[in-house]
């Protein structure tokens, strides 16, 4: 009798093992990590608003800038919270670094959960066999703990924040990713609060010198006064590259602000600001306006940002984090 308990209870486990939907499960782990994450980011940047506006009002304008710089380098990935801590643990306040510790550890118990949800569904799929399904899982685990792959809202929640176009600029045009008219040139990556629009020109399609690339839509029009802002850091100057800001409806395309004139590997923060049928669009160093522009919306224009390259092997990258 016990003996076909046993029997019966370990053919129930290979039941449930088989019933287990695998990719749901580690999407539903994906979608909490996501959620969790953002959490925490935003207590987190909510604390550096409050340091900023404490030094601000001590009449610290400078010492107030500095700490804008690091809060868009850190949404920029360019610097960790870790080292964040290093560059600010002596001029913040106690309340502020205890923030700074609680998002570190509150990442750090995301990560290990995500990371259980892997090494779960692997073992499952190791017990049935599936050892490619299980291959696969580990490699993309290995991915994560490397730190060269991180879940985004991109990824796995819907509606979708932002929309990647393929962009020519004679004429101009922004068609949808999958568009095969103009040539795939250059690639998006998403990664928390930001993206990097990046690589080099290396396609064999489209007319010779002409300037061809990615673009992303970020905020989709809404009724009424309302304002998006974030970060941008430019990584490379070369010849015959184009960063621009940007207006789409539909698959038309106006460059509203060029960029081409920033620095390199330096922190900008930039707004765009819709009022009745007006993007106003402003970018800033250290506080100070250094681009502005007033582009024409229209009912169903979207803003957004893009690269484009002419000349073969040429090298272009431009990160951008959004609030």
């Amino acid at each position: 009798m016990v003996r076909a308990f046993s029997f019966v209870m370990c053919m129930l486990g290979v039941t449930q093992a088989l019933a287990v939907d695998r990719p749901a499960v580690l999407l539903e782990a994906k979608i909490e990590y996501v959620k969790q994450t953002a959490a925490a980011r935003a207590a987190y940047l909510k604390s550096i608003d409050a340091e900023v506006a404490r030094l601000e009002a001590g009449g610290q304008q400078e010492e107030a800038e500095a700490l804008k710089s690091h809060r868009g380098a850190r949404l920029l990935g360019d610097i960790s919270a870790e080292e964040y801590r290093k560059l600010e643990a002596e001029a913040s306040t106690t309340e502020h670094l205890e923030a700074l510790e609680k998002y570190i550890d509150t990442h750090g118990e995301c990560r290990a959960t995500l990371k259980a949800a892997y090494e779960s569904v692997i073992k499952e799929a190791r017990f049935i066999r599936r050892n490619e399904e299980a291959a696969d899982y580990e490699g993309e685990l290995e991915f994560f703990l490397s730190g060269e792959y991180v879940p985004t809202s991109v990824e796995v929640i819907k509606p979708k924040p932002f929309d990647v176009r393929r962009i020519q600029l004679r004429p101009p045009e922004a068609a949808p990713e999958t568009a095969q008219k103009i040539p795939d040139v250059l690639y998006v990556e998403f990664r928390e609060r930001f993206f990097t629009i990046a690589g080099a020109h290396r396609s064999s399609g489209g007319r010779k010198n002409a300037d061809y690339g990615k673009g992303v839509v970020v905020e989709k029009t809404q009724e009424g006064p309302a304002t998006k802002r974030g970060y941008l850091m430019i990584g490379t100057h070369e010849p015959g590259v184009k960063y621009s800001m940007m207006t789409t409806n539909r698959t038309e395309l106006t460059s509203i602000l060029s960029l081409d004139e920033l620095e390199l590997d330096t922190v900008y923060e930039w707004s765009v600001k819709m009022i009745r049928d007006e993007f106003r669009v402003e970018v800033r160093l250290d506080g100070s306006v250094v681009a502005s522009t007033r582009a024409f919306g229209g009912r169903g224009a979207d803003f957004g940002f893009y690269v484009t390259v002419s000349r073969p092997e040429t090298r272009a990258r431009l990160v951008v984090a959004v609030e």
